[in-house]
């Protein structure tokens, strides 16, 4: 007997599996259907694939000798240690190598049409050697994006890990310790090896400690002169005190010229020894300042931009974390009793207080659009409940108008994820439309005969 499927014509097919791109539940029952709808279903629910421990190998290994097909479909690939959540998720395993207890050499064939890879500790105490890395990483050998978080590296290791890429267009580090190379003679990497980050784009750095005074960060940067960046992100709104990040001046100098989207923590540490280096920034369009409880100087950042003579869009981005609606609105309020009213006057206390909207006139007369930003994990009431997105804007409108904050420009809000991505809803329910997605190593095994 035919299948209904295969009377559908090809362009349905593929439009009604992309709506369901994001729903894990609805991929797994088309692949189960028939070998026409598991065909489309596998783009999508195997796009990303996430290696949590060796055994992830040798399962990936078995779905590869089913279907061979799987080999070209995947297009990011995560490698991070399980934590409890995936052991908890995964019982029926008995026990777990951890990728740090294996040390031979690649189990897994080669991707090539992976495009972004991120490797993840689960924390500081197992470390990855950085020969594992490199020989993984050589496995894509058409990466554009990598990702890097809780690694212990060296300036020399990490350019023994951006050696093993291609020129990549995205780079972001997050709660990389950034240490020594005299403090880790003996070690698997040594001496520096060559790379190419002349066609980087996008740079992200998240709470990243560096103990010596020469930032490899910027050392990177000074080695492959890339001209072409364009976003820069700089912070962690989740640090608790305020931190220190000495190679910002220099960063935003040597992007100034090119960078159009900017998003920056402006609580640094020493705040008086990074502002009043902020250059011109002929070409940028876009400015997101994070504000939180623990104090915020967007307003000083704004006041000390030499010129921005296009930027149009100004978003102030906070994050509500709480799982009680009420300790959320306790906390904007205080971000916002923190935020306003402006103290434009530091570090000259000699001026008189600016209100926002001066500010915004004199130091960003292009300014089209305000934004707010709302932070907060894609299952919390706030993204599952209409009803309580629209009592945080209106507390934060109320607020405002409270302190005394005029505005000229249009205000507007956006509600993102907890990886600082839009969410959108359904004007139906008000719900996301997307859902958590798992790995689907654990969830299904595929490739067997209808």
């Amino acid at each position: 007997m035919q299948c209904l499927w295969s009377r559908i014509p090809a362009e349905i097919g593929h439009e009604i599996t992309a709506y369901n791109a994001h729903d894990v539940d609805s991929l797994r029952a088309m692949c189960l259907a028939s070998s026409a709808t598991r065909s489309l279903a596998i783009i999508h629910l195997f796009s990303m694939i996430h290696f949590a421990c060796v055994e992830d190998f040798t399962r990936w290994l078995g779905m590869l000798a089913r279907t061979p097909a799987l080999k070209t479909i995947p297009k990011i690939v995560k490698f991070s240690q399980p934590d409890e959540k995936w052991l908890k998720r995964h019982r029926k395993l008995a026990s777990a190598t951890l990728l740090h207890e294996y040390s031979g050499p690649p189990l897994i064939p080669t991707m090539p049409r992976v495009r972004s890879v991120e490797w993840k500790q689960t924390g500081y105490g197992d470390c990855v050697a950085t020969a594992m890395l490199v020989s993984y990483l050589a496995l894509f050998p058409n990466i554009r994006s990598l990702r890097l978080s809780r690694l212990d590296l060296t300036y020399n290791q990490l350019t023994h890990v951006l050696g093993a890429c291609g020129p990549l267009k995205s780079l972001l580090f997050a709660n990389v310790s950034l240490g020594a190379d005299s403090q880790h003679r003996g070690s698997d990497a040594d001496d520096p090896a060559p790379f190419d980050l002349t066609a980087l784009e996008h740079i992200e750095i998240r709470t990243c400690t560096d103990v010596w005074r020469a930032d490899p960060i910027s050392r990177l940067i000074a080695a492959s002169q890339p001209r072409r960046i364009t976003n820069l992100c700089i912070g962690d709104i989740f640090q608790s005190t305020p931190y220190r990040l000495d190679s910002l001046h220099e960063l935003l100098r040597f992007c100034a010229p090119t960078l159009v989207n900017l998003v920056v923590d402006p609580g640094f540490e020493e705040a008086d020894l990074i502002f009043g280096r902020l250059p011109d920034l002929p070409s940028l369009e876009s400015l997101n300042l994070w504000i939180n409880e623990r104090g915020c100087a967007a307003d000083i950042f704004i006041n000390e931009i030499a010129s921005a003579p296009i930027l149009s869009r100004v978003s102030f981005r906070c994050v509500l974390d709480e799982v009680d609606e009420d300790d959320n609105l306790y906390t904007l309020t205080k971000i916002i009793d923190h935020f306003w009213p402006w103290q434009t006057r530091w570090p000259y206390p000699w001026r008189e207080p600016e209100s926002m909207q001066s500010l915004l006139h004199r130091q960003i007369p292009a300014c089209k659009r305000l934004v707010f930003q709302f932070c907060t994990p894609l299952r919390t009431n706030m993204h599952l409940r209409s009803r309580v997105r629209r009592k945080m804007e209106q507390r934060l409108h109320s607020r405002l108008v409270e302190n005394g904050a005029a505005l000229a420009v249009p205000l507007g809000y956006e509600w993102l994820d907890g990886e600082y991505e839009p969410v959108e809803y359904s004007t139906r329910s008000g719900r996301p439309f997307h859902r958590v997605r798992r790995n689907p190593l654990w969830d299904l095994e595929f490739g067997k005969e209808d």
